[in-house]
């Protein structure tokens, strides 16, 4: 079958409207109004001119509904009317002839219109003397009542067009609103086109197809190890990933002359003698931190910051790499993934140390605490910053060895930070030390063990270091929360192994967030994942949901990140999926599996100019994903439906390598376009049954949309298992890599998908 193209997609939603005029006279009105030729039934509802016109909710309404009916109330008043809301219990009265319903009441009203409306549907109508708002989901009736208000005018009589529409095609891209772009948002964000910036030029036919050039590897190759070393210099030496050129331009040099001690010596002498070192503007101590750890893949002791503090940066990584020490190294840097040393607690680049108590306690007293360049604080305990704190290093340094470092000392079952609405975190560096204290180990709780978790709405995270937490995430923003802001932070998770503890680099459980600007580096599970918004969520994939619970759109934008697997492994890059959170009580035939239910909305969600690349001895499973489906064994998975995935790319002289370039199944009205991507495909998906690698693919019978030139019509998951699988041996086996290319030119992108968009 064809995949059905969805146009509106790329030519940005059609925008919903409504005709709104005063009316005059006291009875009911009907009448006939053509608009483009398409004629539309109105009706007159008028509000109480002597009294108070009830706007009326179902008995324990949801938080959507009982929000949108308040907001309802709060709109009708500030213009000069006198409503009121509450629920629709009348103890045993007659109800008043004139009420606004909204959502499911018990008003036979709400119940004729709820049996019109089929899933994602909903409808404003004027019946007998109420006005009835009604839509398919909580999230979708208060949308509803948005539109409902454009319709009001300034009189008693308001004509009311009865609207039966579609939530998914109103929608716009994005959802991006009330951002205040010094303090909680991005200063960055396009006007106009959102012409791409930074995807390269390319000279590829455009489609998917392998170029015939093969490339065999094996671990411990002189000619390709050494690409985690790289990378090091520049995460820990500049504070940043390196750029896809400058990438090339390392690894190019080890594949030349050979993944030697001199080799990288002399990487290192470049990378410490370069102006992008030096204006930085590390001190002397901090100096030290920076080329010991690039070079020893550890922090220095006290004595070796005191020996070495006045000491050239170029002539300290000279001297370093030629040490026994480094020597010893050498056979793990060329085997790919060699972890991560000792972090330490006794030596520090600032000249003070302080407890999270300590923190917490300033926190409480203050709502911006600004930490002394450096400061060391040790921590057995999570810090918490409250409603509206701010917790930053003075200056705002952009370099990690001059942030305020906030280092795990206790066990795994704490966050390092967490914070609540409107706190802000900025310029820290989050050491959750997962080598020293949890080495091999999974998470104990939902939730616990990572480096920042946030629990509020509108919180941001901005130019911070984060590096190997102890749980599945270095970044999470929970379920229920909105309007988060990530931008601009390095994320490294070296001490992590993709065959023991999966780690997502940022987690994403909010909706209408924007994540921008963040460097991930060598995530053993996700590098970005988002999921399914819902509300009310009380432990991990629970499989019931309770009467507070609520789903909602998943409005986030992911753009302009690097996802880097240059030592470690990973399962997917970018990903975006329902999580299986949402079950029905019925069991599918012969299991014990329920059916999953309320397809996940990802209508305002952008994947957008995110570079990814790997080095030729790490891999990612899959490159991009949507849909849970690659998980599970197929049907045994919550479908989706939306969702923008738009000029993702590798980097000139980039690869990735992967079992699967762009996969979708299970989500209908997606838009995959302008993607370049540069792959080596390799046999990381056998061992689960037939699968077979492959470019790009969709399931003809789960997935509709608009896919660029190039996928295959192939599902990802078989009634016996998925795609996914370790079955290959990453410390021993030579293997045989197919060059493949994906490829479209960019597609420009109204600016809107990133702008606006309901809250």
């Amino acid at each position: 079958m064809k995949m059905k193209k969805l146009i509106c997609l790329l030519l940005g939603i059609g925008v919903l409207w409504m005709t709104a005029c005063e009316a005059k006279g006291t009875e009911k009105e009907t009448e006939k109004e053509t608009n483009a030729g398409t004629a539309a039934e109105t009706a007159v509802f008028r509000m109480e001119e002597d009294g108070v016109t009830p706007v009326v909710y179902g008995e324990e309404p949801l938080p959507a509904v009982y929000a949108a009916a308040k907001e309802l109330t709060a709109f009708l008043n500030g213009r000069g009317w006198n409503a009121e809301y509450h629920d629709d219990f009348t103890a045993g009265k007659e109800p008043p002839a004139r009420e606004i319903l909204i959502g499911e009441t018990g008003r036979e009203e709400s119940k004729r219109a709820y049996a019109e409306l089929d899933e994602q549907e909903y409808l404003i109508r004027v019946d007998g003397e109420k006005l009835v708002v009604a839509g398919s989901s909580p999230r979708i009736t208060a949308y509803a009542v948005t539109v409902l208000e454009k319709t009001f005018g300034s009189g008693s009589g308001t004509v009311i067009s009865e609207t039966h529409g579609s939530y998914a095609e109103a929608l716009p891209e994005g959802g991006l609103t009330g951002y205040a772009g010094k303090t909680n948002g991005s200063e960055n964000r396009p006007t106009g086109d959102a012409v791409p910036s930074t995807v390269p030029a390319r000279t590829w036919e455009e489609g998917a197809y392998e170029t015939g050039m093969t490339v065999t590897v094996s671990a411990g190759s002189e000619k390709y190890g050494g690409a985690q070393f790289a990378v090091k210099l520049f995460t820990e030496g500049l504070s940043r990933a390196p750029e896809g050129t400058e990438y090339a331009d390392y690894v190019g040099v080890i594949e030349e002359k050979g993944c030697t001690v001199p080799t990288l010596t002399a990487l290192a002498e470049r990378t410490f003698s370069s102006e992008a070192f030096r204006s930085a503007g590390l001190n002397g101590r901090e100096t030290v931190f920076a080329v010991t750890r690039a070079i020893l893949n550890r922090d220095p002791t006290a004595a070796e910051v005191k020996a070495n503090e006045g000491k050239d940066a170029a002539a300290l990584a000279r001297s370093l790499c030629g040490s026994g020490e480094f020597a010893a190294l050498l056979p793990a840097i060329r085997s790919g993934a060699y972890f991560w040393g000792k972090n330490r607690t006794d030596a520090y680049t600032g000249s003070g140390v302080m407890t999270a108590k300590e923190v917490n306690a300033l926190l409480k007293k203050e709502k911006t605490v600004t930490l002394p360049r450096g400061t060391l604080i040790l921590a057995d305990e999570t810090v918490v910053l409250p409603e509206g704190a701010v917790l930053a290093t003075e200056g705002e340094p952009e370099h990690y060895a001059q942030m305020a470092r906030i280092i795990r000392t206790g066990d795994i079952t704490h966050n390092l930070v967490e914070m609540k609405d409107g706190a802000v975190l900025k310029n820290v560096y989050l050491e959750g030390n997962l080598s020293a204290q949890a080495k091999g180990t999974q998470e104990t709780a939902f939730g616990a063990g990572g480096n920042v978790r946030i629990d509020g709405n509108g919180c941001a995270v901005r130019s911070c270091r984060a590096s190997d937490p102890c749980s599945t995430f270095g970044f999470f923003t929970m379920p229920g929360t909105e309007k988060e802001y990530l931008g601009g932070n390095l994320i490294t998770c070296y001490a992590s192994d993709h065959t023991k503890t999966w780690l997502d680099g940022i987690k994403c459980m909010s909706t209408d967030s924007l994540i921008e600007y963040n460097d991930v580096i060598d995530a053993t599970d996700a590098g970005i994942a988002v999921f399914r918004y819902i509300k009310g969520l009380v432990m991990y994939r629970q499989t019931k949901v309770g009467p507070e619970t609520y789903f909602r759109a998943q409005n986030s934008v992911v753009r302009f990140n690097k996802v880097i697997q240059a030592g470690n492994s990973s399962y997917v890059t970018l990903d975006f999926e329902s999580n299986n959170i949402n079950w029905s009580e019925e069991y599918m035939p012969g299991t014990t599996q329920n059916y999953p239910e309320n397809p996940a909305n990802f209508t305002g969600f952008v994947l957008y100019e995110n570079q990814v690349w790997t080095s030729m001895t790490a891999h990612t499973h899959l490159a991009v994903t949507l849909s849970t489906q690659p998980w599970t064994a197929a049907g045994m998975t919550d479908r989706e439906f939306g969702g923008t995935v738009m000029n993702n790319y590798t980097p000139d002289g980039c690869h990735i390598c992967t079992a699967a370039g762009i996969v979708a199944d299970g989500c209908t009205g997606v838009a995959v376009r302008g993607n370049s991507f540069s792959f080596f495909l390799g046999n990381w998906c056998e061992g689960r049954g037939a699968f077979r690698a492959r470019i790009a693919s969709a399931n003809p019978e789960t997935c509709s949309g608009d896919f660029q030139p190039g996928f295959e019509e192939a599902g990802i998951a078989g009634r016996t298992g998925c795609f996914i699988t370790n079955a290959y041996n990453e410390n021993g086996e030579t293997q045989t890599l197919k060059e493949a290319v994906l490829h479209e030119a960019p597609v420009t992108v109204p600016a809107d998908r990133f702008l606006s968009g309901p809250q």
